[in-house]
């Protein structure tokens, strides 16, 4: 009985105590509102198509860009203005890597495995997780109410960024397909090869075929509050999106 009655009171205790940190970190998120409010920015995914672009203003840190997972080994002497990560398995497999990236904030989902480790990490944003993507649950603004599972963690960052405040979100590096020789445009570790040979991760790659779809979504949606997307990749099958040439996208960034 006085166990039973602990048990209750320790459940209880660990409840108010989760509560408490999640309006925290709800109340953190928040405080980001509009704080780049009509700034422009790259969002760099992680394809081998970036080995064709000029990437020097990245690197040189004259323009805001953000990463996705381990994107941030393309940039190892630069500091990215944003990291994203919104895979499970990704976060399990490399979160010490991710931890010690340069990005100035790291935004993480709020239900990855010992999340609770991150929070002494003034840099890292917990973004709650939702059921229900674009396709089936839309697109809602405030994302400090959560944000649902997409087929690329892009579009994880893209709604961000819409909440940052930020007018031209201009995304690389997303060009849709494997190629199963070089998937991505950085050397691939051991660890790499074992975490894309994982039957979750493999079964997730089948949903690029909503990209272009979900994508759209966004881009319309986004029209609402100003804000445009741009396609400024080395051809790749994102479609959905306006293209532009990589030097007036630098353009648009630098006269802002």
């Amino acid at each position: 009985m006085i166990r039973k009655f602990l048990r209750k009171i320790k459940w209880k205790t660990n409840k108010a105590l989760n509560l408490l940190v999640f309006r925290n970190q709800i109340i953190k998120i928040r405080s980001l509102k509009d704080t780049a409010k009509n700034k422009s920015i790259f969002l760099v995914g992680n394809a081998p198509s970036l080995k064709h672009l000029d990437l020097s203003l990245l690197i040189n840190n004259e323009v805001d860009f953000a990463t996705v997972n381990c994107g941030f080994r393309i940039f190892p002497n630069s500091k990215p203005n944003y990291h994203f990560v919104a895979d499970r398995e990704r976060f399990s497999n490399f979160q010490d890597e991710i931890l010690s990236c340069n990005a100035e904030i790291i935004f993480l989902r709020n239900n990855f495995p010992n999340i609770d480790k991150t929070y002494v990490d003034n840099r890292v944003f917990h973004i709650p997780y939702t059921n229900g993507g674009l396709k089936k649950r839309g697109y809602h603004y405030d994302i400090s109410t959560g944000i649902g599972n997409d087929s690329s963690v892009l579009l994880f960052a893209a709604q961000t960024l819409i909440y940052l405040g930020y007018r031209n979100i201009i995304i690389i590096g997303c060009d849709l397909s494997y190629d199963p020789k070089q998937k991505y445009a950085y050397k691939m570790s051991q660890d790499d090869l074992e975490h894309e040979q994982n039957k979750i991760t493999q079964m997730k790659r089948l949903d690029m075929m909503n990209g272009n779809e979900e994508f759209k979504i966004l881009q319309n949606h986004a029209k609402r509050y100003g804000v445009k997307f741009y396609n400024a990749g080395h051809e790749g099958n994102l479609t959905s999106l306006e293209r532009i040439n990589i030097l007036h996208a630098y353009k648009l960034c630098k006269n802002q």
